[in-house]
């Protein structure tokens, strides 16, 4: 025993200089040394005692046995806590759904995300269709195709004569408007409808500036924001009609997909070009209608040779001039005929010269009236045979066109030239 403990003696002086000392503190680092820290603390040592072999039995007394103590165990140190891997997940606590999810209403399926949050979105529907119910007005596409989870994205517009377009709804009177942003939470097949707003009318005057408008046409009702679409065409004799314009004078033109701007009653104004040859025309054509019947003349007309007359003639057809030989249907005749035929005027249509024609002519016929015209006057362009028709009917017709100026009229088609006769 003496043996087992003799290294241990300065030890255990050392410890208990310190424990007089009110020092407890460790400064060695040893099994042996807990165990000897635990013997100083304890009032009753504990000593462990060496094994003794088994004894022989012997017939002497049976010695009274010592009573062997309980083995003193060295404590083992707990293993040092370690992190967990980096890709273990945390579970993350459940979030409990509020009080407003728990009473939505039909609309609460209508969610609206940023385009960044769409990501997150699981998509596990194939696309659907979503029908586009204009609801009154029109709409260039009639359904679009969606993915339940993802966003409905942009829609077209649609649009309505007088009213704003203010969006698509799940149902046709109130209800949530969807956006780009809205979530499809439907998996099925469904109807979005249009939503508008009425605007205030305008009155838009129609002014025709010198032409010709039914009074119905003058004037309708208009709304800010909308296209003027088609705007009915006036007439003026003579003119060519060449638009719709915000001024009498000079102004911007206004097309059938020119925006209103203003919010306020407004006029536009008709403004035309001249044009002589249409203008003409129209006085030609006018006066021939106001013509009565008995106010007529009848005419016999021949080309350069002699007795050869036209079944149709241009220029007698072109004055409102019946022509004795159209129900003849043209060809050579004699003077006979022509006498019997008793026309209020003879013609000679030649190529060579007016005087000479026309002396030709009233030898034949000396008690007739004799008139004498140009070829051009049948076979020129058409600004010839317009000037030479009206040159013709003034003579025969005076108390009709007493206000044509036949300068005028040569003038502005760029023809000149006379009639010869009375």
């Amino acid at each position: 025993m003496r043996r087992k403990y003799h290294n241990l003696l300065p030890l255990l002086i050392l410890l208990l200089a310190l424990s007089l000392s009110g020092c407890r503190m460790r400064i060695i680092d040893s099994p042996l040394a807990d165990v000897v820290m635990q013997q100083l603390a304890d009032p009753e040592p504990t000593q462990t005692p060496e094994p003794t072999p088994t004894p022989t039995p012997t017939p002497t007394p049976t010695p009274t046995p010592t009573p062997t103590p309980e083995p003193t165990s060295t404590p083992t140190p707990l293993p040092a806590p370690t992190d967990p891997p980096e890709d273990t997940p945390k579970p993350e606590a459940s979030k409990a759904p509020t009080s407003e999810e728990k009473q939505a209403d039909p609309d609460s399926n209508v969610k609206t995300v940023t385009p960044d949050q769409c990501g997150d979105i699981e998509k596990t529907k194939e696309k659907i269709s979503v029908t586009l119910d204009p609801n009154g007005g029109a709409c260039g596409t009639d359904a679009v195709e969606v993915q339940p989870g993802g966003v409905y994205g942009n829609l077209p517009d649609a649009k309505r004569t007088g009213y704003s377009f203010t969006g698509w709804y799940f149902t046709r009177n109130g209800g949530t408007r969807v956006t780009e942003n809205t979530i499809v939470t439907l998996s099925e097949e469904h109807t979005l409808y249009a939503h508008w707003s009425q605007k205030d009318a305008n009155i838009l005057t129609l002014d025709p500036n010198g032409g010709r408008l039914l009074k119905s046409e003058m004037t309708r009702d208009v709304y800010p924001g909308d296209p003027y679409g088609a705007l009915p065409a006036p007439t003026q004799p003579g003119y060519s009609f060449d638009g719709w314009f915000d001024a009498s004078d000079g102004g911007a033109q206004i097309l059938p997909e020119t925006i209103i701007e203003t919010e306020a009653d407004h006029t536009l104004f008709a403004h035309w070009t001249y044009d002589p040859f249409a203008y003409w025309t129209f006085v030609l054509q006018n006066t021939n209608e106001s013509l009565y019947a008995c106010q007529k003349v009848s005419a016999y007309l021949e080309y350069d040779a002699d007795n050869v007359t036209p079944g149709y003639s241009p220029l007698l057809a072109g004055t409102t001039v019946l022509n004795v030989a159209e129900n003849l249907g043209g060809g050579e005749v004699d003077d006979t005929w022509v006498q019997e035929k008793n026309a209020n005027v003879l013609v000679k249509c030649t190529t060579g010269d007016l005087a000479g024609a026309y002396a030709d002519l009233q030898a034949r016929f000396p008690a007739k009236r004799i008139l004498a015209v140009p070829a051009a006057a049948e076979t020129g362009t058409p600004e010839q045979q317009l000037y030479y028709k009206i040159s013709f009917a003034k003579l025969l017709y005076p108390d009709w066109y007493y206000e044509v100026d036949l300068a005028t009229v040569g003038a502005e088609l760029g023809v000149s030239g006379t009639i010869y006769g009375n």
